[in-house]
């Protein structure tokens, strides 16, 4: 066996030490001012203190993070894989950022496997690696806390195994084809689409398959996938009949429509990803590209599987979906689509004649690139949202409320979106707070229903509270809010940090007059007191005992 090993390492070091410095280079630009530049909202809160209830209260979880279909979630799978991570290094988020920028990473080897894999040229998977580790929005998204994440590497990994077993009739192929779904379906539902490729591609390339292959994948992937069955069977199939209520409800669009919202989506990719200088420029120079391989490439087979990848969203654009509608819909194509870059250039790069072009292709793919970042300060926020709720804010405004607090306890309250909610900054208050500090303080706003809170909820009325205003929370909210809090407390201090507002109050003693901190007009005042009667969860003064 070691010498086999030895074999083939000196065989093949060129190129494995080629995709090792890739992957450093990869590396490198992720981390650099990557620590606390890491966005974290709702949603990566959500995730991380339902990890914080699996690691201390061995709450274990059978259903995963909320889709933007009511009543379908995705699988646990993320919080099983991000569970070590947090528990590992004292739930510091910066670690987690750094465990998804290795995995992003590690589709450098899948993706020059692939390559070689379908057309025999390590030049293609080269090429196909170097624009991976330099693709802006996957320098982004490895950064990104989230199942969404993983979606990529799933499909990676799916069409990896479908190739395997298509072009060198390896069984192991299949298996690995479903892990691959597995992981797809497991990080957003939507994905267990691919299903239908089994049948597609078994019937184009005439595949056969033994009775004993089928049954035990089959198997396993009832198996990998067994947390939706036993949800949907604890809880009557309720994820089942959303779904099915959500396909039937839906329009199918007109043909022309979802012919351009398919395109509109891949022009963005195509922008962020290797052309940064016009959508409609980058789209152009991929259709060329593709035309290049079509006409040059031998391996017609391999090609069409390609090719059949990359439109392997486009059915999905006859439905109204939000995740289609934004970065994260077309990440599951972009490893088909940078092997259509890579084996274009390719085909340049070998004509002596156009060989000098398609070294400037490269280097503006590179460049564009880096440029994207550089304005972007190395921190891949601008396309994620912006910096509104970057992790160095978050704990920027948790030290100001416990340095103005001196030591003493104090309660606190915010207005968030969602409304109500104190899961973002409950957990920067455990994870941040505690570890920095020794205590924790009390929440006074609404009790806690839609995520068990962190942070305990108040027993007393105390005279240091702040108030924390998130910059996506609704102007009626913060207006009520603050409002309500004018009644018993006075602004004593008010700082921006990032996009948030926080404010230090003081209780008012028994006497002291309302002072409008907001200066709102009669109508606005009369506006503000319409919503406090409908509503009146605005209130951030609430205490265990309920007074």
């Amino acid at each position: 066996m070691n010498l086999l090993i030895s074999q083939f390492l000196k065989k093949n070091w060129l190129i494995i030490s080629s995709l090792v410095v890739i992957f450093l280079i990869g590396f490198s630009i992720r981390v650099f001012n990557l620590w606390d530049n890491v966005i974290f909202a709702y949603d990566q809160a959500r995730d991380a203190q339902r990890i914080v209830e699996i690691i201390t209260k061995g709450d274990l979880k059978l259903v995963g993070p909320e889709t933007d279909i009511p009543g379908v979630f995705n699988s646990p799978l993320l919080y099983y894989l991000l569970a070590p991570v947090y528990l590992i290094f004292n739930f510091n988020v910066n670690f987690a950022a750094l465990f998804f920028i290795l995995l992003d990473l590690s589709m450098v080897f899948v993706l020059y496997y692939v390559s070689v894999l379908l057309f025999e040229k390590k030049s293609v998977g080269i090429l196909a690696c170097l624009m991976w580790v330099f693709s802006y929005e996957f320098f982004a998204f490895s950064k990104l806390i989230s199942n969404a994440s993983l979606m990529v590497i799933g499909s990676i990994i799916f069409f990896t195994g479908l190739s395997l077993f298509i072009f060198r009739k390896k069984n192991i192929g299949l298996t690995i084809s479903v892990v691959g779904l597995a992981i797809s379906a497991g990080s957003n539902i939507y994905l267990g689409y691919l299903i239908f490729f089994y049948p597609i591609f078994f019937l184009y390339y005439k595949l056969k398959i033994s009775l004993k292959t089928f049954v035990l994948n089959s198997l396993l992937l009832i198996l990998l996938l067994s947390t939706f069955l036993i949800s949907e069977l604890k809880w009557n199939f309720q994820g089942f009949k959303a779904l099915l209520y959500y396909t039937s409800g839906q329009d199918l669009v007109i043909i022309s429509q979802n012919f351009f919202n398919y395109f509109q989506k891949l022009s963005e990719l195509l922008y962020f990803s290797f052309f940064s200088f016009n959508n409609f420029l980058a789209l152009s120079i991929f259709i060329i590209l593709v035309l290049v391989a079509v006409k040059m490439e031998k391996k017609r087979p391999e090609l069409i599987f390609l090719l059949a990848w990359v439109f392997s969203t486009f059915p999905l654009f006859a439905f109204s979906s939000g995740v289609l509608n934004v970065h994260v819909g077309q990440t599951t194509i972009f490893g088909a689509v940078t092997l259509l870059f890579a084996l274009g250039i390719n085909h340049i790069l070998n004509n002596k004649t156009y060989r000098f072009l398609g070294l400037l292709l490269l280097l503006a793919i590179i460049l564009g690139n880096l440029n994207l970042m550089a304005k972007d300060n190395f921190k891949a926020t601008s396309m994620l949202g912006g910096d509104q709720f970057l992790l160095k804010d978050e704990k920027a405004v948790i030290d100001y409320t416990y340095r103005q607090a001196k030591g003493d306890k104090f309660s606190v309250c915010a207005v968030t979106a969602p409304l109500y909610v104190n899961t973002l900054w409950g957990y920067i208050y455990y994870s941040h707070g505690k570890q920095s500090f020794g205590y924790l303080p009390f929440w006074s706003g609404q009790k806690q229903t839609l995520n068990e809170g962190l942070l305990a909820q108040a027993d007393k009325k105390y005279d240091t509270r702040f108030l924390i205003i998130q910059s996506d929370a609704p102007e009626y909210a913060v207006r009520a809010t603050v409002f309500l809090e004018d009644e018993i407390s006075n602004v004593i201090e008010t700082q921006k940090i990032g996009g948030t507002i926080v404010q230090k109050r003081q209780r008012k003693k028994e006497g002291e007059k309302f002072v409008d901190s907001q200066g709102l007009t009669a109508r606005e005042t009369e506006g503000v007191l319409k919503d406090i009667a409908k509503n009146p969860r605005f209130f951030c003064d609430v205490i265990e005992s309920g007074n």
